[in-house]
């Protein structure tokens, strides 16, 4: 187990749980038994840009890649199903005009700023980073006069090292919201890297948490960062993801929608009935501390942090 920035990582570990995941959604069993694609932003696109009944390509490649350039930019401490509701919306109403960056480009800064207010509800701003709807406008300028507005352009035939690199230099969009943009349009055959193999996991909550929850990643000192891990888990769960022969991109949705669903409710209860590394791998469901973004796995005593409810009672009918 090497040691880096304050914790450790076991391999080892981290590819049985991986790999304990994988023979659950094979089976479909527990969470697995869910289509998970009902979960997933790629697969819950408008109507009239899929086929009917849905295939794996859209109807309209070029909107779709617009579709989900746009809902992707709302992911930074959004929840997926908010961001997919409010997504429908807007490109129902009479402000569809949002999802294709020529139109942003030419309209008053005050437009845009309504849209993701009032449409959107999203108002995240950092301390020192300009306020949203600007970055926003400024990012639909950059697509249409260096791409053309095709967001394809930004993943197609290039490299994942180089896709992620570009669409890092539009504002707000760091690895993680790059790493699932190239997930999302490989997903659903719109555009695809020329190394699909190097795709590499959005390290959100879910896929940080897992790792810790299950003692694959061992902080030293009780608690670690999430920023501080993010990195070293996309590298590492691609290495396991290619141990397992697995497409990383596939095995990234298992991962959120196990800790979605499951680790997010904190209850013994829906564990044991539905999760597929209850008893031989979970030792505790660790929580972040939004304000700080460390996670907190031992107490000052050496003991793990247990978050969940009714620990060591009798086990009742759950339902997912």
């Amino acid at each position: 187990m090497a040691k880096r920035f304050g914790f450790r990582v076991d391999r080892e570990r981290l590819e049985e749980v991986v790999k304990a995941i994988c023979g659950a959604r094979d089976q479909k069993r527990g969470v697995y038994a869910l289509n998970e694609k009902q979960f997933l932003p790629q697969w819950n696109l408008p109507q009239e840009l899929e086929y009917n009944p849905q295939r794996e390509e859209t109807n309209n490649p070029l909107e779709a890649s617009k579709y989900l350039w746009t809902s992707g930019y709302f992911e930074r401490l959004s929840q997926s199903r908010t961001i997919m509701r409010n997504a429908l919306k807007t490109w129902h109403s009479d402000k569809r005009w949002i999802f294709d960056s020529y139109e942003v480009s030419r309209r008053m800064v005050d437009d845009t700023k309504e849209v993701l207010r009032d449409y959107f509800q999203f108002g995240l701003q950092s301390t020192g980073e300009e306020a949203p709807h600007i970055r926003f406008k400024d990012n639909a300028t950059k697509l249409y006069k260096e791409y053309s507005g095709d967001p394809r352009n930004l993943v197609d035939g290039l490299s994942v090292d180089e896709s992620r690199r570009r669409l890092m230099e539009f504002k707000g969009i760091g690895t993680g919201i790059a790493n699932l943009y190239i997930i999302y349009l490989l997903d659903r055959k719109i555009a695809s890297p020329s190394d699909p193999e190097n795709i590499l996991f959005k390290v959100d909550i879910h896929k940080a948490r897992i790792p810790l929850n299950t003692n694959s990643l061992i902080p030293q000192n009780g608690d670690v960062h999430r920023d501080d891990i993010s990195g070293v888990l996309e590298q590492e769960y691609l290495t396991v993801c290619k141990s397992l022969d697995k497409e990383s991109a596939k095995v990234d949705a298992l991962i959120w929608l196990l800790g979605s669903l499951g680790c997010n409710k904190k209850d013994y209860h829906w564990c044991k009935a539905n999760c597929p590394l209850v008893d031989r791998y979970c030792e505790s469901n660790v929580s972040e501390n939004q304000q700080t973004g460390r996670f907190s796995v031992y107490d000052s005593d050496g003991k793990r942090i247990e978050t969940r409810k009714n620990m060591g009672q009798g086990i009742l009918e759950f339902e997912i």
